[in-house]
This record gives C-alpha cells, structure tokens and sequence, in this order.
C-alpha cells in the first residue's frame, strides 16, 4: 500500500502492482479497494504490460477527507496519483468514476488515454432522473446521522433499485459499509451535476478532452446506460464506442483486463524487449502540482536506479557472477526503460559503454542510448566528446539533479553507476530503486552498492517478483 497527498493535504491510499505504462482504475460511488478490488484483479491480468493503480477515493477506505468538499479536490488527487506514476497515465474510470476522469482530462492533467465503463448520465425519458433535490437530501442525511437514509436515497433516486428492495437491503451483511461510506455519495452526486436530470449532455463540460476515449458499456446492462454511453461517445471527438461482451454495469476484470489492453495498444504502441538494465520509475509519492489555469500540468522528474546484484550486495562486474539473464527479466527492463527520457552515467560507466555503444548495432537499445542525453557525473574528466547527447556534469552533482528534475521530461534514469546512485541516495534524491538479485554469493574482493560505512537510508519495499531463473526482481523506494 503506498501514500500520496493531494494539494490540500488529504492523505490518498493507493496499490499498484505490475510494470510499464502508469493505468489508474478511478471507482464509482460508495466503491473502495477493501470492498471492490477490481483494480488489484485487473492489475494482476496485466502486471506484464502495465502498473496498475487503484486507490481508496477520499473519504473511503484507508483515504482520508479534509472538508469543505469541492470536485477539484478529487481532480488533485488524481494528479497526485499521475505525479507518483511519473509519467502520463492512462485512466479508467467506472461509473460515476468514469465523469471523474473525464473532469480531470479537461482539467488539463497528463493523461494519455480514457477508458470510460459506463457513466451514469440520465439523457433521456427511459427512466426517471434524479431528485432535483438529491445532493442536498444526501447532505442533510448525513448531517443528521441518519446514512442509511443516504444511502437509501441513491440506491433508489440514483441507481433505481424499487423502494419494497431497499428495505431487505438494510438487513444484509454489507449494509454497513455502504453505511460507512454514505457522506461521499454526495460527492459523486456533485460530480455528476445536471447530466442524470433527463437533458443532453453539456457540450461545453469535456470540450478541451483531447486524450483518445475508449467509451464503453456492457453488452447486458440497463437501456438508459447504452443510450448515456453512445450520447458521450458522439460528444466526445477522440471518442469511439464499444459494447463489453459478458457484462452489465457490474464489469469482471477478466472481461474487463483484454479490452484496456487492446485499447491501449491502438493509443501507442508497446516498446520492444530490450537486453539490458537501466533504471526503472514509478511509485514515490510528492507533493502534487494543481492544475494550471493554463490547463498545463507539469510534475516533478523522477529518479530511478537499477542494478544487478548478488545476495551479498555486489553490484560489480555482473557479467562475471550473474547465473542467467530470463524472458521476465528481459521484459521488467524493457518497462524500465520505456518511460525514461534521460540518463545519469558514473565516470567508469560512461568510458566503458562509449568504447562500444556508438557503433554497435544491438537493437533497440543501441539506438535508444546514443539518441538519449546522457549526463556524466565525474570530477576528473575534461571532456565527454565521442559520443553524441552526452554532456559533463559541472559543479555539485545534486544541485544538477535538483535543476533537471525541475524541467520538462519524462524519467530520469541511471546506468550502472553505482557510486553515482549512492550519491543519489546520500542527497534524497533518488525515487526509486530497483535490484535484480541474482543467486548467488560473489563473496569478498568485489564492491558493493554499500559499504560497511554507509549511513542508514531506511527503504521500503514496493514490489519482489521471483522470475524462472531464481533471480529476484526487487523494488524499493526511500522511506521518507
């Protein structure tokens, strides 16, 4: 489980799992990781091509809440999620999620693609629209102590479950922790604003979406839902619509997990397996940055490490000690490696793989690294010439790395280099670290990451993923 903060403090809980392109899977009302665990589900299905995010919306679950609420607070803490990913992410929302998702993209947050299951606009007579009065009901209910009463409202005003229904409802097991969660429901139905009143959608709302929409609606759900789904996709220019076979507005995520990633795969195409380490990002979480009037978002460059290393702590010369190089390990750096767009080279480093990476025809990473600026931290060399997009880092390394996470760009990488990511460490600026640990002991004579004199750098553990080889592919990230 990690932790971001949105803008205004509020403590987000989130779980990801998985490597690759950042997917936030955003809920619907009264819906949270304890109770629907849809997005761990679908995160599992795709942990090979993607790093799947669901959180605990504010309010629910392990999140906290800071009132008043404003439906702007909900778009920051998607950015804050988005700003942890590291990169634009692609987003599912689910419900009155799927509204959600559509206001942070008008908001101008980094999101790459829209994958919209079933908004629950009203827009038209099929059924009857919501109270005029449904918000406000909510809040009185819930202000006077009476949630079971707020939750009745939207089971019946907004779902439209029959009133004779709700009553044997009441009874049940999980009546509770709707109970729990019934001052957000409200939320939602701030969220929601005039689109379940009966009209057509507002065509000024969504105008600055620009990110592909993949809308969807499930092939057995109720009319009014179809019709509300085809209404959004004919608003929507990037939009196209799909039925979901094998699903209403209930989606499994085994039904649900193929069509995000065909979907995905026409939003841009998945880089091919690499064949050999550079760093990985993802998953630290900072303080977010708003949306900008200017519906410009721009979050702070991450810094990540990857290494090989032995169960002793050797990072050196792994050609000379490293049992096997498998398909998983192949594809975890190939994830790696597709979100950074900078790297940091140690002196040893970048002398060793100037002597061969400008001629060499090991595709695709020859081409990758010799088009990707390089910065080459040393105190001894004069000059980086030889190899192209390769600058000198002058001056304090830290201060470099502070000034270039400042500006515009994806990941920031290292390779090798293990003392520049002890540097890294001992400065507070690395994000994350990832250790692919291989089998065996090198025993002494060799160096490792840490010495026997390194300070204390607590870290906690993100991910461990076993591979056929017996390798581990360990990630971890600073426990600040």
């Amino acid at each position: 489980m990690g932790t971001v903060f949105s803008a205004d403090g509020t403590r987000i809980r989130f779980e990801a799992s998985g490597r690759g392109r950042p997917l936030i899977m955003v809920d619907g009302a009264t819906a949270h990781q304890a109770v629907a665990p849809l997005a761990a589900e679908v995160g599992a299905l795709l942990e090979d091509e993607f790093r799947v995010y669901g959180y605990d919306r504010r309010g629910r679950g392990e999140s906290g809440d800071t009132p008043p609420y404003r439906v702007e607070r909900e778009v920051e803490d998607l950015a804050a999620l988005i700003e942890d990913a590291g990169e634009p992410a692609l987003v599912c929302g689910l419900s009155s999620g799927a509204v959600l998702a559509l206001d942070a993209a008008a908001a101008g947050l980094p999101i790459g693609g829209l994958a919209l299951f079933e908004p629950p606009f009203v827009v038209d007579d099929s059924r009857p629209p919501v109270p005029a009065d449904y918000v406000r009901r909510l809040d009185e209910s819930t202000a006077a102590g009476r949630p079971g009463d707020a939750v009745e409202l939207f089971l019946t005003g907004a779902v439209g479950i029959p009133a004779e229904h709700v009553a044997g409802m009441r009874q049940s097991a999980y009546w509770p922790g709707l109970e729990a969660v019934a001052g957000t429901i409200a939320y939602d139905g701030r969220i929601m604003g005039s689109t379940m009143s009966g009209g057509p959608l507002p065509a000024d709302r969504w105008a600055g979406v620009t990110a592909p929409a993949l809308v969807l609606h499930g092939r057995d759900t109720a009319p009014w839902l179809i019709t509300a789904a085809r209404a959004l996709a004919e608003l929507l220019p990037s939009a196209s619509l799909r039925p979901v076979e094998g699903a209403n507005h209930d989606v499994a995520a085994d039904v649900l997990a193929p069509v995000l990633r065909e979907f995905v795969a026409r939003v841009r195409p998945v880089v091919r397996p690499i064949v050999r380490p550079v760093a990985r990002p993802v998953v630290r979480p900072r303080s977010p940055v708003r949306p900008s009037e200017e519906r410009v978002f721009r979050p702070m460059r991450k810094v990540y490490a990857g290494l090989f290393s032995t169960i002793d702590g050797v990072v050196e010369a792994p050609d000379q000690w490293q049992t096997a190089f498998d398909d998983e390990m192949g594809a975890a750096l190939s994830a790696m490696l597709e979100q950074q767009d900078a790297v940091l080279l140690g002196r040893v480093t970048f002398t060793e793989w100037r002597n061969y990476w400008p001629t060499s025809t090991d595709e695709p990473f020859a081409s990758w690294i010799n088009g990707t600026p390089k910065y080459v931290a040393s105190t001894t060399l004069d000059s980086v010439d030889g190899w192209s997009n390769s600058t000198l880092i002058k001056g304090s390394l830290a201060d470099f790395v502070r000034e270039l996470r400042e500006q515009p760009g994806g990941a920031i990488g290292t390779a090798g280099s293990p003392s520049l990511v002890r540097s890294l460490v001992e400065a507070d600026l690395l994000d994350e670290l990832t250790l692919m640990v291989s089998p065996v002991v090198a025993g002494g004579g060799r160096k490792r990451l840490f010495p026997p004199d390194s300070a204390q750098h607590p870290f906690e553990l993100v991910e461990a993923k076993p591979t056929s080889s017996g390798t581990v592919i360990a990630t971890y990230r600073p426990a600040r």
